[in-house]
């Protein structure tokens, strides 16, 4: 192949390339806009998964409202801190372990 037909070539691509482009642009901007996204820390409904059992412990354990049952830690495994109400538990072996 010489030189002129290489260019020919290269020529006949970037042509094609520029075209699909164009075509590419064309669909975006008749494209509806997106959606706007929900704001990172929207205001959520909660359930009361459970009550404290004695309320002037410093780490009481819950009483949960699936089962009448007690969460068989007194903390949150993972922080240290009281149980969170508001977070189901996890059930092992039948017991319900809460969460932070």
């Amino acid at each position: 192949m010489n030189r002129s037909a290489t260019g020919v070539l290269v020529v006949a691509a970037v042509f094609v390339i520029g075209l699909g482009c164009s075509k590419q642009k064309q669909q975006q901007a008749d494209a509806p806009p997106p959606e706007k996204p929900a704001p990172m820390m929207a205001e959520k409904e909660y359930t009361i998964m459970g009550a404290y059992v004695n309320e002037q412990d410093s780490l009481p354990r819950l009483r949960y409202y699936d089962g009448e049952q007690v969460s068989i830690n007194d903390r949150c495994a993972v922080r240290h801190v009281k149980l969170n109400p508001k977070m189901p538990p996890i059930y092992v072996n039948g017991q319900p372990v809460g969460f932070c």
